[in-house]
């Protein structure tokens, strides 16, 4: 659900700004204060048995937890990719005409920015439960996510070749498609790998791969593509942004391999105690 407010919000403010940078700013406020006042009034109070612990001792256990840190650093790569959609894909949309669409309730003209986020925001809205649903009776939630990391970086790598906004929103949808998927079982992973100790300092550990990754992704969306206006290459950020993800996925099957032989290994000792 989170998921969705974080596809949503862009399109929200895309429609907002357009009216004025006030409003944009009020209601995000507003969105702000409501959510301060379910939290405090609807969220049930938990009382969590736990053995009390210095503050750093939880996330000393995160950061010494190598096979973690790993899948914390691909993560940032997923941040990386994922954020190209606040910045480079809206970039990308204004190059080509807007497409039109005749309806019998008039003709809709879809380009721009918006077109971006209302492609990525319906496609998550509608498909998501049912993809995640649909990959969990196949997959095991790691190779879930490299699937996912490669669509995003296929759809991504595939602009260098889009010549028109059909072809544009086509690759975003790709995009969205492996977003979603990645989204909320990358949460799924992060508590597989937790030690139930200090489950909440992993999570927190795992937030430094948006902290990193998304502010990486940020700045490098913004250089690149003016490299490449500069140098008349527009294919190079969507080439350098697919090869980013093509290094997470290579990256989340190593990982795969070594957690599967970690286990494997761990059974067998188990056995061997109890034998």
């Amino acid at each position: 659900v989170g998921g969705l407010g974080m596809t949503i919000g862009p399109l929200v403010g895309a429609v907002l700004v357009a009216s004025s940078w006030a409003l944009v700013c009020f209601v995000a406020a507003i969105c702000f204060a409501v959510g301060a006042l379910v939290t405090a009034l609807l969220l049930p109070s938990i009382a969590v048995e736990a053995e009390r612990q210095p503050i750093g001792r939880g996330i000393g256990i995160a950061a010494r937890d190598r096979l973690f840190v790993a899948f914390t650093l691909l993560l940032a790569g997923y941040w990386f990719m994922w954020v190209q959609l606040s910045i480079s894909l809206p970039l990308a949309a204004q190059r080509f005409a807007p497409l039109e669409v005749t309806t019998s309730w008039g003709t809709w003209r879809i380009g721009g920015g918006a077109s971006v986020y209302a492609v990525n925001a319906g496609l998550t809205v509608v498909l998501q439960y049912p993809v995640l649903a649909l990959a969990h009776r196949f997959l095991r939630p790691l190779p879930i996510v490299m699937l996912g990391a490669s669509l995003m970086a296929a759809g991504l790598a595939a602009i260098a070749l889009v010549t028109g906004m059909p072809a544009l929103l086509g690759c975003i949808a790709v995009f969205a498609l492996g977003a979603m998927l990645i989204q909320p079982v990358q949460q799924e992973i992060t508590a597989e790998m937790a030690d139930p100790r200090s489950l909440g300092s992993y999570f927190g550990f795992s937030a430094l791969a948006l902290a990193f990754g998304g502010g990486l992704g940020n700045f490098a969306g913004g250089w690149l593509y003016d490299l490449a206006r500069d140098w008349t290459l527009p294919a190079l950020p969507w080439l350098v942004f697919g090869a980013a993800g093509s290094i997470v996925v290579v990256g989340l099957l190593a990982l795969d391999r070594v957690r599967g032989r970690a286990e494997t290994a761990a059974g067998t000792a188990s056995q061997s105690a109890t034998s």
